[in-house]
Order: structure tokens, then sequence, then C-alpha cells
């Protein structure tokens, strides 16, 4: 968990930039991945789930490495947008893409999910925006763009332009590749302008399989804590979401 923790860290600036490769040489982390030579492209797909409404089908961005799935992103939907990565190890990821048969939502969801909606006007793909893939570096690489120029005028829990429509140019870049000490790792990129900044807010949704699980037999209070290099005090943590909102709506707790 250590090393999954690693791999998908957040490079949005040099100084966290810095802190990972602090870390990683306190750690005395080995070059595992070193010998890895990636081969990404991208394919399309279709999955089918059964919700109690009975099914649905929904279409896919598949990210393979050589004969492996490394991930995939849906492109509509609750998770419209959100790149799943299924393993920071090349060897561990799967042969074909996988998976649940049942409803598609945050508790079942395979792979650590990270979001790259950011002022755009929704989190699927190609709906306003202009997004596109990009295989680079002989393959080295593969990089997912997502841009948005114009009026914002949309209604996401994070962000309400409804009433205040917000001018917006923005590009957000998504690389994935093979870090030799953590394996697969996105580093994300957002380059913004805006006519306001007040009232403003964006998030980055990173968390692992699991992090979300609102059924009570398996009920474990999961946390994700961010504490910086060299220090013991915690920046921020996050929580097991649907299981609190599952205790705040239960009036005998």
């Amino acid at each position: 968990m250590r090393y999954l923790c690693f791999a998908f860290l957040l490079f949005c600036s040099p100084v966290v930039a810095g802190e990972i490769a602090a870390l990683l040489e306190s750690q005395a982390a080995p070059a595992r991945f070193g010998e890895h030579r990636a081969s990404f492209r991208i394919s399309e797909a279709q999955h089918t789930f059964i919700f109690s409404n009975g099914p649905q089908t929904w279409d896919f961005y598949v990210i393979h490495d050589g004969d492996r799935v490394v991930g995939y992103l849906p492109k509509k939907g609750f998770h419209g947008g959100s790149i799943y990565l299924y393993s920071h190890d090349p060897s561990q990821a799967p042969k074909k893409l996988t998976l649940p048969s049942e409803r598609a939502h945050i508790d079942t969801a395979l792979g650590l999910s990270f979001s790259t909606d950011h002022f755009l006007p929704t989190k699927n793909m190609h709906e306003g925006d202009q997004s596109e893939w990009k295989v680079i570096e002989e393959g080295r690489k593969i990089q997912l763009i997502r841009r948005f120029s114009g009026e914002l005028k949309t209604y996401k829990w994070e962000l309400d332009t409804r009433k205040k429509p917000l001018q917006v140019d923005h590009t957000g870049t998504f690389t994935i590749s093979v870090d030799p000490q953590c394996g697969y790792v996105i580093d994300a990129t957002w380059d913004t302008a805006l006519n306001r900044t007040d009232n403003l807010g964006q998030y980055v949704s990173l968390y692992p399989q699991d992090m979300s699980n609102p059924w009570v037999t398996e009920g474990i209070h999961q946390r994700v804590v961010v504490t910086p290099v060299g220090d013991e005090k915690y920046r921020a943590h996050a929580n097991n979401h649907p299981s609190i909102h599952h205790s705040d709506d239960d009036k005998k707790s």
C-alpha cells in the first residue's frame, strides 16, 4: 500500500515534486521498474452494468501498455472523465478490461480514481470541451489533454456559475508514464485563465480503491493522511465520506 500511495501522487508544482524526490531518497526506494519499457496506446470499449432499474451500457477509453490494461476512463456518467489506474506495478495490470458486473459507483469502482474535469462544462468527455489523447515519446508516455475556452455556466457541487457565469480559458494535461521507483504515475498540470477568482472552488478527486464503502458489513473507517516530508504534523486528511454521510442521515446516531 505504501508504494501504491507513492505511485499516484500528484505532481502539481516544483515544491511537491521536490518533496516526492526527497521522500523516495529518504526511503532508499529501489528502481524496481527501471527495466520496464512502456508502450502505451488507447482503445475504446463498452461494458454493461446491472443497476436496480435494469442494465446500462457505458462507453470507455481503455489505456494499454503493451499487452496489459493499465486503466480506463468512462466517457460519461458519475465517473465521467475520471482516469482509473488498476495498479502502480506494470506486472500487476490485467490482460483485459476488468469491471464489476453490478452497478457502477464509488464503492464498486476498480482502481485508483483521478478526476480531470476542472473548469470544464461537465465531467463528461466531448460535451463543450475539446479533449484528446496523445501518445508521445514513442509510446513511453500517454497524455489526456482537456480544453475549454468560453463562458462557463454550469453547476457542480464545488462550483456553481449558473447565476454568475465565468469566463474561462483552461487546459488540463494529464500524463501517464512509468517512473523507475514508483511505477505508473500521473503528472498533472493546469493552465487556467479566469475573469474573476471570487468564491471559486475546484478539487482533485484522488482516492484508492475501497476508499469509499458505505456498506455496514464492511464499514471500516478508512483515512488517507497527507504529511509533509520531514514533518510529523499532517496537512490534510480524507475520510470515507459515504459512510459518514450514512451516519449523518441516521437520526439515532
